[in-house]
């Protein structure tokens, strides 16, 4: 080839590069942190790829009031992230914005961190994950609760998942399906929250329209309800959870029952429960401390700066986990309030009281071997009587 004729080429083989469009169903890698996820062009999936749905993987909050395996779980959990095809941000980015914005707190965001999110890293969600339990048994339990928040100006709960889990939930023959070793049963509950997580991206979960009481053996022992609560019918209401109130022994029971109550409602149909860590910021900025509940004063600052159609609060008096097979129950009893902004009253309130063997008469079927499965149960029945009862 000349010299004067080999720019001419050059030229024309970078002309035809920039204009080449692959065929549909050429296949082409996407690198996902680490890994790499084959996307056809032309499919449905290859929008997606270009613009990935970009997670923050905060660091596990310790809820358990023990020290549990927090570095293992959110390591589960991040590669469970990259094997489905979620892509997650980079370890060193996190930690720049967590040090950045002086973030501390991984139980939650508020408004400014959810913004911040976005605008500062891309990411479109953050995967909040507690610890509500651990124990290595025999037979092992684990509890957790995961929740994904969208970033942007109005943080949302596009999904939430609570999972109480005991290795002998299915002996099976022989006690052929018991699980015995603590890692085998972390991994099986990371596993079912990610698959649940996978589902809901980046629509959201599905939302269940109450139509009736189903009843069942972990329904409220009392309640009331008013004419005047509204919910769950085809007007959306916001719905914002305060924390409960302590006066058992369980370290942080308060703060778990607060997430299973945002779990249930946030599955509700047109209910939109504000994400705890607006909640608790704002509880913080007035400085509200609930002594002896939520008074009507506090009440009324927290309807004006969280625009909240309902406030629902409440006291735990037992929460407790039982280690080991056999010999004694988990236990579970909690009261529920929730106020109007409207009327400034209580249109709701209720009182649960449960044991693990509640309705169980034959060979130990039906159990329910951890407190956090038998409390998002009980949660279920009163969210479903304050949308479906009518007095």
């Amino acid at each position: 080839m000349s010299s004067r004729k080999g720019p001419a080429v050059l030229l024309l083989l970078a002309c035809l590069g920039l204009s080449f469009i692959p065929p549909a169903g050429a296949e082409f890698k996407v690198g996902v942190e680490g890994a790499s996820a084959t996307v056809k062009v032309g499919s449905d999936n290859a929008a997606s790829a270009r613009e990935p749905f970009l997670i923050a993987l905060l660091p596990v909050e310790n809820l358990s009031g023990r020290p549990g395996p927090l570095k293992e779980i959110r390591q589960l959990l991040t590669e469970g992230l990259i094997r489905r095809g979620i892509a997650v941000l980079p370890e060193r980015d996190l930690e720049g914005f967590m040090a950045r914005k002086r973030m501390r707190y991984t139980g939650g965001i508020n408004r400014e961190l959810a913004q911040a999110f976005l605008q500062e890293t891309g990411t479109k969600g953050v995967l909040i994950t507690s610890l509500e339990y651990m124990s290595e048994g025999p037979p092992p339990k684990i509890s957790l609760l995961v929740r994904l928040v969208s970033t942007g100006d109005q943080p949302a709960i596009l999904w939430m998942k609570s999972l109480g889990m005991s290795g002998d939930d299915h002996p099976g023959i022989l006690g052929l399906g018991v699980i015995w070793t603590p890692e085998e049963i972390l991994r099986r509950a990371v596993g079912t929250a990610l698959d649940s997580l996978a589902l809901s991206i980046p629509a959201g979960m599905d939302r269940v329209a109450v139509r009736s009481v189903r009843g069942g053996k972990f329904r409220p022992k009392r309640f009331f309800r008013s004419q005047e609560l509204a919910i769950g019918g085809d007007r959306p209401v916001t719905v914002a959870v305060v924390p409960f109130m302590n006066i058992g022994t369980r370290k942080n029971a308060g703060s778990l029952m607060d997430l299973h109550f945002v779990d249930r409602l946030a599955q509700a149909v047109n209910v939109r429960v504000i994400e705890p860590g607006v909640v608790r910021e704002e509880m913080l900025r007035l400085r509200i401390i609930m002594q002896d509940g939520l008074s009507d004063p506090q009440a009324g600052l927290l309807f004006s700066v969280l625009e909240s159609d309902l406030l629902l609060s409440g006291l735990v008096a037992e929460y407790q986990d039982f280690e080991g097979g056999t010999g004694g129950q988990a236990r579970v009893a909690f009261s529920v309030q929730v106020f109007d902004m409207k009327s400034r009253r209580v249109v709701w309130s209720s009182r649960s009281y449960n044991r693990g063997d509640d309705g169980v008469f034959f060979f130990g079927v039906g159990e329910v071997k951890t407190a956090a499965a038998m409390t998002s149960e009980m949660a279920w029945a009163v969210v479903e009587r304050m949308i479906s009862e009518k007095r």
